[in-house]
């Protein structure tokens, strides 16, 4: 696998202006994009803050659920919006508090049942405590295990290219940019911490 990208797009904003600034660094073969990630029609965009579990291995997409009420450890539903990257919410998928720092949560659960409301928001079924107390704004993100509680997508690159998932396509590759400077207003939501990590990317704004 080299550096390609499968069904590659040219993105571009406001008059040609690209995410990209400079890249310097892109990590060795890049990846594959998840199987759960693999649906007609999306797209995720340059500049999407992803994971790289090895050369030519997993693609993980960094996706936020953003809480759309504050939550109390007592709740049994929680109302989230659809994911940052277009993912609806299911009964298949364990959700976590995204942690202030690190990638480990204290507790993580699926729902037991989800369902849209009239404003497109979803509200998830859920024991008492599965999440504790978070506040409106706060986001979910997506757990490999409700044992495990650990972020699915750790981030360590941001994509350099968009991927777009094309009618009858079944896998999707992608290069993983860790050195350069990006247009921090122009690429998806990533958190605070995220942006830490990647300590030789430059997040400018304009």
């Amino acid at each position: 696998m080299s550096f390609n990208v499968n069904a590659k797009k040219t993105q571009t904003f406001g008059g040609n202006t690209p995410v990209w600034l400079e890249v310097r660094g892109v990590k060795p073969a890049g990846g594959s994009l998840i199987d759960a990630y693999i649906e007609e029609g999306r797209i995720y965009p340059a500049g999407t803050p992803v994971y790289l579990d090895g050369m030519g291995g997993n693609l993980v997409p960094f996706e936020v659920f953003e809480l759309q009420g504050d939550v109390s450890s007592g709740q049994v539903t929680v109302k989230v919006a659809a994911g940052s990257l277009g993912t609806i919410p299911n009964t298949d998928t364990v959700f976590m508090l995204m942690p202030a720092t690190g990638w480990v949560g204290a507790k993580a659960a699926a729902p037991s049942a989800v369902q849209i409301d009239a404003s497109g928001f979803y509200d998830l079924t859920i024991t008492a405590d599965d999440f504790g107390d978070a506040s409106e704004g706060d986001f979910l993100v997506i757990a490999d295990s409700s044992s495990g509680k650990t972020m699915i997508s750790k981030v360590n690159g941001l994509l350099w290219n968009d991927i777009e998932i094309e009618v009858g396509a079944t896998a999707a590759t992608g290069a993983v940019v860790d050195d350069g400077r990006v247009l921090a207003s122009r690429i998806p939501y990533i958190s605070d911490y995220a942006k830490s990590v990647l300590s030789n990317i430059q997040f400018e704004e304009e």
